[in-house]
């Protein structure tokens, strides 16, 4: 064999070694257990950066829009203000210390795109309507007896009346959330 065909043969079998260990690495990466659980397996909904997947929140704690104690599912990212949703349908994840001072209520500052009917629905019970307006400061969602638990709570909210901001902001926004909080 010549030279040439020496230093061609090691070249290519080198070359084909870091395609195989690419192909390697990205079939098996090697991340965290919540990493993989959010952005590969799609068996969670929410991480937060350090990836753990909630904090629990003591009732009557305000929790602002960029925190990570609260998930934000169907939401838009992390302006300076709020937290804008970003579809009809969009929920809160809440992992609650247990309290025997809840009064199964969930209140949340906010704004909105316009007059914005929405059904508000705690763990999948009886949905709370409300027709919220673009300056009102807060709602207040009493739900009935029973329906804050312990542990993981999902708020669905449902925005019929979502609709585009604008040609340049073609997002689908309905509510925009500053902060949140149960009692």
């Amino acid at each position: 064999m010549s030279p040439k065909a020496a230093i061609f043969a090691v070249m290519s079998t080198g070359l084909l070694a870091i395609y195989g260990l690419t192909a390697y690495l990205a079939l098996h990466p090697h991340t965290s257990d919540s990493y993989r659980a959010y952005f590969i397996d799609r068996t969670r909904e929410v991480m937060d950066d350090d990836g753990a997947f909630l904090r629990p929140v003591n009732p009557g704690q305000w929790i602002a829009h960029d925190s990570n104690d609260v998930g934000y599912v169907g939401f838009s990212g992390v302006e300076p203000e709020f937290r804008w949703s970003s579809s009809h349908k969009v929920s809160l994840l809440i992992d609650a210390v247990c309290g025997p001072d809840w009064h199964d209520v969930v209140k949340i500052k906010l704004s909105s795109n316009g007059v914005q009917r929405a059904n508000f629905a705690l763990n999948g019970g009886v949905a709370v309507k409300q027709m919220v307006q673009p300056q009102q400061p807060e709602v207040t969602l009493q739900f009935p007896d029973g329906s804050l638990r312990c542990g993981h709570n999902r708020l669905d909210i449902e925005l019929p009346d979502a609709r585009i901001a604008s040609q340049q902001d073609t997002r689908l926004l309905g509510l925009a959330v500053r902060a949140v909080t149960i009692e």
